[in-house]
């Protein structure tokens, strides 16, 4: 049996960005924590420059086409490094990396970072909470291509139902892919109605007692009519589950 308590609950858009330990092969012991966007889309692995200089690498300087959604073929001067590794936050392994080269920016959104709490608001994910790296204060640092695939590779995937978050272990670490509302995927399943409070019902020391409801009405035709009239109930205030809308 699940006891949960859902308050400021919200869309979560999470992607493969985990906490890694990189470091220069020649210099193992000092390693610095970056977080790494796993992109299964590109066929090219990139660190940020800042990182780079953080391990005192060294490398030529090379021209690269980028093709992007916004560019076609774009040249870029950027350096071209080797010898560099990676490790999860919290396992040994080392896993090599191929030719990276360093740019100024990574485009990882620090909004996607899933967390333990991601998985906490998903029933079938509460069970892998306490694997998800608590959110760290680094930059992202990498963004890891399909040239490296032993960083890429699922070593085990945890689905839910359809269109909803999945959770992917590779080497580095465990992470939360998709996009959804806890609130508005699992309500049924617990027996909740998802409901707009329209009045309230203090007593006499100011406290609400009692809350009058809009229930929504889920049934809607195939065009997306309501076929079905929405109700009003009245429920005592402690035998309600108020969900906030964050700002």
């Amino acid at each position: 049996m699940s006891n949960r308590v859902m308050q400021n609950v919200r869309d979560t858009h999470t992607s493969s960005i985990i906490p890694v330990w990189v470091s220069a092969e020649g210099e193992p012991e000092h390693e610095v924590l970056v977080y790494a966007l796993l992109d299964t889309q590109s066929d090219t692995t990139f660190i940020l420059e800042e990182t780079a200089k953080a391990l005192h690498t060294t490398g030529e300087c090379v021209q690269l086409k980028l093709t992007t959604m916004s560019s076609r073929n774009q040249v870029v001067s950027c350096r071209k490094l080797s010898g560099l590794q990676v490790r999860g936050f919290y396992s040994s392994k080392i896993v090599p990396l191929p030719v990276t080269y360093a740019r100024d920016f990574i485009p990882a959104n620090r909004d996607h970072i899933p967390t333990p709490g991601t998985a906490k608001a998903w029933p079938h994910l509460e069970h892998i909470a306490d694997e998800i790296t608590p959110l760290q204060s680094c930059d992202a640092g990498l963004l890891i291509g399909y040239n490296c695939p032993q960083a890429l590779v699922p070593r085990q995937v945890v689905p839910g139902k359809e269109n909803q978050p999945f959770a992917l272990k590779t080497d580095l670490g465990r992470s939360i892919v998709g996009f959804g509302n806890p609130c508005l995927d699992y309500g049924d399943t617990f027996g909740w109605k998802l409901a707009k409070i329209i009045d309230v019902y203090p007593g006499k020391d100011g406290k609400v007692r009692k809350v009058k409801m809009l229930v929504s009405a889920a049934n809607l035709d195939e065009k997306g009519k309501r076929i079905s009239k929405p109700v009003h109930l009245e429920r005592p205030i402690h035998k309600t589950v108020v969900l906030l809308e964050a700002d």
